[in-house]
């Protein structure tokens, strides 16, 4: 089946993502970073974990973490609707960390962002390819976010039309 017949899904590599990530370690990041329910955001990273070897103390420790790293600690015990779009962001992008995987998948981190937190999420992206060796694999429209990429690739109508590193 091609890839245009498909409605809302994909394969990566031939396969769907969710068995791609367990393999690999790739783990995406979108608009969506809420948690279910009334959860707050500590508890539903921690969620993300059940199904690892980790016990309670080690799932708590990456959380925190993560949380960390995307500078919301303070806030870990909130709940989605107390946090603002580009907290909600940057928690997508701690759900994406606590797992600790080598590849992240960005489909339009910034989308949905002021122009100064768009800037703050691509800042942190870049720290995460710079200083913790993340590969990142952002998807975007804005000129403004594919000027931070080290590589860009251009796509038209579904097909790769060029690629070059960048300096």
């Amino acid at each position: 089946m091609r890839l245009s017949k498909l409605i809302g899904a994909f394969l990566l590599l031939g396969r769907p993502p969710a068995v791609f990530a367990a393999d690999t370690g790739l783990l995406a990041v979108t608009s969506t970073g809420a948690a279910g329910g009334g959860q707050t955001y500590s508890l539903s990273l921690q969620t993300l974990l059940l199904l690892t070897s980790l016990s309670g103390a080690e799932r708590k420790a990456r959380v925190q973490a993560a949380l960390e790293i995307v500078s919301l600690s303070d806030r870990a015990q909130h709940k989605p609707g107390e946090l603002s779009g580009g907290q909600q962001q940057r928690v997508a992008i701690a759900r994406a960390l606590v797992s600790d995987p080598t590849i992240l998948g960005c489909d339009e981190p910034t989308g949905d962002l002021d122009r100064t937190t768009a800037e703050e999420i691509l800042g942190l992206l870049q720290m995460l390819n710079r200083g913790q060796g993340k590969t990142i694999i952002m998807v975007t429209h804005d000129p403004k976010a594919a000027d931070h990429a080290t590589r860009l690739l251009n796509m038209d109508k579904g097909k790769l039309v060029n690629g070059a590193a960048r300096t």
